[in-house]
């Protein structure tokens, strides 16, 4: 992860549309693998994925080995290995690239090796901290009957320092290199332009100038954030002289750069910087370029007395319905026309919307439509979702589901629906039944009657069901279980969605902790986990975990791998729920049978 944009940066101008300053530079998944030389019992091991405890990473800055200059390199106690990466200019940000093909710069098969440190000696070696333990995870998250059998601090009096040097080194004393004490406190990285370009803009004053920049360096978003960021009162004027080439072909990044400056224009309100806006939508009149709708979205709050860029907006949005009903035009302009319905009324939506979920549409298209969907009340969207749901997929289902739940009333008539036997109580996720247990009334006693009542004592509960963590289930039968159960949250191997922790650090855990942490998931767990409910002025209730927050929006994450960037404007109330997303009382939709086969699939059995 990497600090591209200082933080006062983002705060410069806040209608730059910045919810962030860092990246990711490593791509996470296959890219990212790690490859130990023997698994261990740990129950917190990404063996299967990507590193789960990584720490005290540092940067090779010594002389002994010039082919490791400027490598970061890291640590990871979980899998006593030490990991590689080339660090190379992206635009105005870096990339980490993996060095090695399945192997690491340093593992060992020792399960007591706990690697937790690298740093590079004035001897220009190498040294890698060992703190030695035969457990690397605390007491609290293993179950209580196996840390009463077992001595969980092994190893507390012992450690070791590896010292890496070049074969035939001498090993006898330090050996300073002649720049000893002038060592760069930061990488020294190849010739970089884009970044000494990237933190010269804020001294930049000229509109012409930094509007080139932009142009220039089109498709690399760090470079349109820090503009944006120094340009406050003139993000129109600059949107307004992007060269002929920055609007010739579509992108991405270019659609969220003219959304994000035509907005932070509006916001700004300054009225030549806004005059000059609007003359972009004489480009081409009456033509919904590919830009156009990211313009368009900008623009959706803009003010009376504009009555000639109001009425080619009119025009333009004419055309939506006829480029969404066209399977020959471009998924990308489809795509971008979609969140213009949002202004409209749900009467003149409704029609779209139900054509584009009961034909052959690409999956981008119907994501596109069930997230549009959101925009409106749940109320109003109650009658469409009935009707969709007899010929719906299950992934369709399931958002649409999700839809029902979210908003109390339309819940409670789901409810009773299927207290009357109309649809099954299995299209539920565990968090909702949870969530509405809670209450008081006919909304809990119905949740109560149609989900079952989870036991006060989770204690009890794991203890019944630790027959099986001993039987060898049926892995194959375990896939189907958690499918149907764990995938809105969880990601196992390809199914499932990056919500809650990933799953692929179970292997190597105790059968025994792995039912803890499913029967009773809010015993112990990190603050990261912790689960938001937020009311929103137009009367959701959504539940999730809080991604991102800035001082104008939060990002919530909820389950079904949903995501929802919500301002604070339109937040009535925000509770922590000092808990997971994960509920307890899974006990309810899981027999001990079914629970013997998840923990098979699991493990990897």
């Amino acid at each position: 992860m990497f600090t591209v944009m200082p933080y006062e940066a983002m705060l410069r101008n806040p209608h730059a549309g910045i919810t962030q300053v860092h990246e990711d530079i490593a791509t996470p998944g296959a890219e990212t693998r790690v490859y130990p030389l023997q698994i261990t019992h740990t129950t917190a091991d990404a063996h299967a994925g990507t590193n789960t405890a990584c720490s005290g990473l540092g940067v090779y800055r010594g002389h002994l080995m010039p082919e490791l200059k400027n490598n970061v390199f890291v640590p990871d106690p979980t899998g006593q290995l030490v990991t590689r990466y080339k660090i190379e200019p992206n635009g105005a940000s870096l990339k980490a690239t993996r060095v090695g093909d399945r192997t690491e710069f340093f593992r060992s098969s020792d399960e007591w090796c706990r690697p937790v440190n690298f740093t590079t000696g004035p001897d220009g070696a190498i040294y890698i901290c060992d703190i030695y333990r035969r457990w690397i995870d605390h007491a609290r998250f293993f179950p209580e009957e196996f840390v009463k059998t077992h001595d969980m601090r092994q190893g507390e009096n012992h450690g070791r320092i590896w010292r890496v040097v070049p074969k035939g080194t001498s090993s006898d004393g330090f050996q300073p290199s002649q720049a000893d004490g002038k060592m760069s406190s930061l990488p020294v990285l190849p010739e970089h332009p884009e970044r000494a370009l990237f933190l010269k803009i804020p001294t930049i004053t000229d509109i012409k100038e930094l509007a080139k920049i932009v142009t220039q360096h089109a498709d690399d978003p760090w470079i349109a954030k820090m503009v944006a960021s120094a340009s406050s009162k003139h993000m129109g004027r600059i949107l307004n002289q992007l060269g002929d080439s920055f609007l010739t072909t579509f992108s991405a990044t270019k659609s969220d750069t003219i959304r994000t400056f035509a907005a932070g224009s509006l916001s700004d309100a300054e009225a030549d910087d806004v005059k000059a806006l609007l003359t972009l939508l004489q480009k081409e009149p009456g033509e919904l370029l590919w830009w156009k709708p990211a313009l368009l979205q900008g623009l959706a709050r803009l003010p009376k007395g504009h009555e000639d860029a109001a009425k080619e907006i009119a025009a333009l949005q004419s055309k939506i319905g006829a480029i969404l009903a066209d399977p020959k035009a471009p998924l990308e302009q489809r795509l971008a026309v979609i969140p213009l319905l949002a202004s409209r009324k749900w009467a003149a939506v409704e029609p779209v919307l139900k054509n584009l979920l009961t034909s052959n549409q690409p999956t981008e298209l119907i994501t596109a439509a069930v997230a549009l969907l959101r925009k409106f009340g749940a109320t109003s969207i109650a009658p469409l979702i009935y009707d969709l749901l007899p010929k719906a997929g299950p992934a369709l289902k399931r958002d649409l589901v999700t839809l029902l739940t979210a908003n109390a009333t339309t819940a409670l008539e789901l409810f009773k629906r299927m207290e009357k036997g109309e649809f099954p109580t299995a299209w539920v996720d565990v968090e909702k039944r949870w969530a509405y247990q809670r209450g008081k009334g006919e909304m809990a006693d119905l949740a109560k009657k149609l989900f079952g009542e989870a036991n006060s004592n989770r204690a009890a509960v794991v203890t019944a069901y630790l027959d099986a963590a001993k039987k060898l289930g049926d892995a194959k039968k375990g896939q189907q279980v958690f499918a149907s159960i764990c995938v809105a949250c969880h990601r196992h191997g390809n199914l499932g969605a990056d919500v809650g922790p990933p799953l692929s650090d179970v292997k190597v855990k105790p059968p025994e902790g792995l039912l803890s942490d499913i029967l009773d998931p809010n015993r112990m767990f990190e603050a990261r986990w912790s689960a938001y409910t937020v009311e929103t002025n137009d009367g959701r209730t959504l539940s999730g975990l809080i991604q991102n927050e800035t001082s104008d929006a939060i990002v919530l994450a909820m389950m079904g791998g949903a995501k929802e960037t919500i301002s604070r404007s339109a937040i009535k109330d925000m509770k922590s729920l000092d808990r997971t997303l994960m509920p307890d009382g899974l006990e309810a939709a899981i027999t001990k049978e079914q629970m013997a086969d998840l923990l098979a699939f699991l493990l990897g059995k």
